[in-house]
């Protein structure tokens, strides 16, 4: 059986501070037991989310730490411009070489990249990643290969074509408890109930109460 332990360390890739808790804080969680301190988050917007006022911009930021505070991660954030769904106004080429010489100075064993949908900056964030992840013979290459889905993931039939292949046993309390950090972020299209949905129905396909469910694009066997 494959164990979460055999993900570590490993990157994941979040266009901004939340996605990646909504996706899978729960699995995070689980990581943080196995190697704490030893996985990172990516992300793409600083520390800024687009449309909200500057007091809550400070609210945000505070979450966020708390947030990696809790599943121990580290963050790293891009240098070149933040990615929001509104506005791209860097080359690709430099978001692809930033990656690329951070994955080759961290050497991930797993990355976790958000899955196509509408928000421009998630299929942005893949689209860097395509690249970043093929094997070459001067980069790192990273062994396991995951994407993950988030609310807008179901909703967006034209842009998704996701299908869970992964899956990870959470506990869904612990999930619950760590996105009500993110007080800034909560939407009823991405409530607890909804959450909660989605988390069950990924472990009734899986055999688990609850679980995170991921599509993998690759997985490999060492010899």
């Amino acid at each position: 059986m494959f164990e979460i332990k055999d993900l570590s360390p490993v990157l994941v890739l979040s266009p901004h501070l939340d996605d990646a808790a909504l996706a899978m804080c729960g699995t995070l969680d689980e990581l943080s037991v196995v190697h704490p301190k030893h996985n990172r988050i990516f992300f793409y917007s600083g520390c800024d989310h687009p449309g909200l006022d500057p007091q809550k911009q400070i609210q945000y930021w505070k979450e966020t730490k708390l947030f990696l505070d809790s599943v121990k991660c580290r963050a790293s954030f891009t240098k070149n411009p933040s990615i929001n769904s509104l506005a791209i106004t860097a080359p690709i080429v430099d978001y692809i070489n930033e990656l690329t010489d951070f994955v080759n100075s961290h050497k991930p064993n797993s990355i976790f990249i958000p899955a196509t949908d509408y928000n421009s900056d998630h299929r942005f964030v893949y689209d860097i990643a395509s690249t970043v992840i093929r094997p070459h013979d001067k980069n790192h290459y990273i062994p396991n290969v995951l994407l993950y889905e988030q609310m807008c993931t179901q909703q967006a039939p034209l842009h998704s074509t996701f299908m869970p292949s992964f899956f990870v046993p959470i506990n869904i309390d612990e999930k619950l408890k760590l996105w009500s950090l993110f007080e800034t972020q909560q939407r009823s299209y991405r409530s607890p109930e909804q959450i909660k949905a989605v988390a069950k129905l990924r472990g009734s396909q899986s055999n688990w109460p609850y679980a995170e469910a991921f599509q993998a694009v690759r997985m490999t066997a060492w010899p």
